[in-house]
């Protein structure tokens, strides 16, 4: 069956498995590092910011729910439409050199993204930044059971 799924099995029965986005060194008795790109079964999501989940090897604890994915979420997410994204495809010429306009070719891809990092050359604006570059997003307080308070004299 595509996805796993068994006829007459309901969605909700499923176990949700989530694929950690950043990789997370745990940091409190309870937590449970994560490895980017890895698989985790999600066993109590009822908070917001700090999840239960388990691991290949059947370890379970507490991870920030921000650092991770809906598995079947993961290819919709990467393309959603934003009102800021260009998307442009890569070209390559009969010279076996890498190009998203025409007129500025470069001989690897990397060369090609740092050209236009620095120069339009034919695009929208610039890049930005490349999904490469995305640091790892902050965690709602230091662990699953430990909140900051702020005290202001």
């Amino acid at each position: 069956m595509p996805g796993g799924a068994i006829p007459g099995q309901d969605q909700a029965l499923r176990p949700k498995i989530v694929v950690a986005l950043y990789n997370y060194a745990a940091m409190e008795t309870g937590d449970l590092s994560l490895k980017k790109n890895a698989e985790y079964e999600v066993i109590d999501n009822s908070q917001e910011h700090w999840w239960k989940v388990r691991d290949s090897q059947g370890n379970v604890g507490f991870i920030p729910s921000n650092y991770v994915r809906q598995k079947e979420l993961i290819g919709l997410q990467q393309y959603e439409p934003h009102p800021h994204v260009k998307h442009y495809h890569i070209k390559k010429n009969s010279r076996g050199e890498f190009y998203l306009s025409e007129k500025h070719c470069c001989s690897s891809i990397p060369d090609l993204i740092n050209y236009h990092k620095h120069n339009s050359g034919g695009l929208a604006s610039r890049l930005k930044t490349s999904p490469c570059d995305r640091q790892a997003p902050a965690t709602a307080g230091l662990s699953h059971g430990k909140n900051i308070l702020f005290c202001v004299h």
